[in-house]
C-alpha cells in the first residue's frame, strides 16, 4: 500500500505456492483481492498455469468466501443447548451478498 504504485492489480504466481525454506506462503493474494475490489473498486488479476488454476482457485474461494460446507455441532458438548449454536453458514451467505469469483 505503500508502494509509490499502491497494490499492484496484476499477479503472477511462483511456481510453487509455498516456500518450506521459509515457511511461507508466497501466492497470497487474498488482501490485494479484497484492497482492490472494495476500496477501490477494481478487478485483480492473477496469471497462472492452467494446472495450477485448480489449486489456486480452490484455496482462494475458501478464504474469501469460506468452506463449501460447515457443520460446528461437533465443537459444543453434547449437553450444549443446540438451538444457541451459531449458524455460521447463514453468516457467511449474509456477508458474501451474492459475491462472485469471476475467472476463466
Amino acid at each position: 500500500m505503500k508502494m509509490e504504485q499502491g497494490v499492484p492489480e496484476v499477479f503472477i504466481l511462483p511456481e510453487k505456492f509455498f516456500n518450506w525454506l521459509k515457511g511461507i506462503s508466497v501466492a497470497e493474494v487474498e488482501f490485494p483481492i479484497y484492497y482492490n475490489f472494495f476500496l477501490r473498486k477494481r478487478k485483480t488479476y492473477i496469471i497462472c498455469r492452467e494446472e495450477q488454476r485448480t489449486r489456486f482457485l480452490k484455496a482462494l474461494k475458501e478464504a474469501l468466501f469460506g468452506p463449501e460446507s460447515l457443520d460446528i455441532k461437533e465443537d459444543f458438548a453434547p449437553d450444549f443447548n443446540q438451538s444457541n449454536i451459531p449458524n455460521l453458514a447463514k453468516e457467511i451467505a449474509f456477508f458474501r451478498n451474492n459475491l462472485n469469483l469471476y475467472h476463466f
